[in-house]
């Protein structure tokens, strides 16, 4: 085998999996605790409380485990074309944001996940189609 040609070596794809799993899963819960946190903050200031304390906890595990499994599925298959910054950014972005709008409309954590999931996909398929294809010649 040539230098210039990489191989896909089973333990460097387990690690990059896992790597990217564990990313997914700190920034899925840091970003949907710190959005349904920043909701309920504003919604006291307003003096409308909508959700109880416990609600931040439950975003932060719903976004974590989203996470822990969306971002490697999608970054490894669907997003190979996408720089893997803006797709780890946008789709995070995207799941957080779901779950957010989930748990404030609802209360109920299925709902918050399918939503989070539903967002996720959304902006990973635009991404998908956003980006350009291989270069002809």
């Amino acid at each position: 085998m040539e230098s210039n040609q990489r191989s896909l070596v089973p333990t460097r794809v387990a690690g990059i999996t896992a790597a990217l799993a564990g990313t997914g899963a700190v920034l899925g819960g840091g970003l949907s605790a710190g959005f349904v946190a920043l909701a309920a903050l504003v919604s006291r200031v307003a003096g409308m409380p909508l959700l109880h304390p416990t609600s931040i906890l439950t975003a932060a595990g719903v976004g974590a485990g989203l996470g822990a499994v969306l971002i490697p599925m999608t970054a490894l298959s669907l997003l190979r074309r996408v720089a893997l910054g803006k797709a780890l950014l946008f789709t995070i972005l995207g799941m957080a944001s779901g779950v957010t709008a989930g748990e404030l409309a609802t209360g109920q954590h299925a709902v918050a996940a399918g939503a989070g999931v539903g967002a996720f996909l959304l902006v990973a398929l635009l991404l998908r189609l956003g980006a350009r294809g291989p270069a002809k010649g």
